[in-house]
């Protein structure tokens, strides 16, 4: 779908959007320390440590493939592209990302940020009467919090 240095550069851009959004937030000083695999970086200020897990969301695999090949510049998007039901897609496939997450066990001094790199197709009312409150984490994962993004400007915790 994308390649390794594509998807890390996309990690890297997201860990660091959210690290500005959050240290704003909390007072804090995070700081990307070192990319690693697992979780995805590792950061620190003078109150601690914290992992960063970062993941995309999409509508379909479809919708991946297709935004993939746009950022690669093999084609440009197809705006005529017709995606039904796209708001229980992308709940679906979110639902996912952090179900596959959770069972790898993070531990709880990590955050895991799920990015939603391109959601045309759902409004911001959408995000949060439709996509939002049919999230389901379990209240018993290992996460310290689960946030969701679709701009980087702006976090939705939903765990």
């Amino acid at each position: 779908m994308h390649s390794e240095s594509e998807a890390i550069q996309v990690e890297i851009a997201t860990a660091k959007n959210f690290l500005n959004w959050f240290n704003r937030r909390q007072n804090r000083n995070l700081k990307i320390v070192q990319k690693q695999e697992r979780p995805d970086f590792l950061c620190a200020d003078d109150h601690g440590e914290f992992g960063i897990e970062v993941t995309l969301a999409y509508h379909d695999q479809s919708d991946a493939k297709s935004i993939w090949r746009v950022v690669r510049g093999e084609v440009d998007r197809e705006l005529g592209q017709v995606i039904s039901l796209p708001e229980e897609l992308l709940t679906n496939f979110i639902n996912d990302r952090i179900e596959s997450k959770i069972a790898k066990g993070y531990g709880k001094r990590t955050m895991l940020v799920v990015r939603v790199p391109f959601a045309p197709f759902t409004e911001p009312w959408e995000i949060e009467n439709k996509i939002l409150p049919n999230l389901l984490v379990p209240s018993n994962n290992d996460f310290e919090a689960i946030f969701v993004t679709f701009d980087q400007s702006t976090y939705f915790q939903v765990a």
